[in-house]
């Protein structure tokens, strides 16, 4: 979904974990203990710094237990690509 205000009222307010793409490369991966749409809304607004907020397109999933599910999405991306996403502390 593109990273506008229009989708990110669309998004769930139930927890989970989103991710942050620019073109085709993962910038962020993040959870939300309560409601998705309200993080999104955050980084939208800048509260969460400049690196998320100039984000293309997010995706989203709901689950039950959001920092296990970050934890595990981090994992799998820095086995796959040698590195965390950018936003996440890798490349600066």
């Amino acid at each position: 979904m593109d990273f506008t205000s229009q989708e990110i009222e669309k998004a769930p307010a139930e927890p989970g974990i989103y991710r942050f793409q620019t073109g085709d490369r993962v910038t962020y991966y993040g959870q939300a203990e309560t409601s998705i749409r309200h993080r999104l809304q955050d980084h939208r607004a800048g509260y969460d710094g400049s690196c998320t907020q100039g984000s293309k397109k997010f995706s989203y999933m709901l689950t039950d237990n959001p920092m296990t599910a970050e934890q595990d999405a981090l994992r799998a991306h820095e086995q796959r690509y040698g590195e965390l996403p950018e936003c996440n502390g890798g490349m600066r």
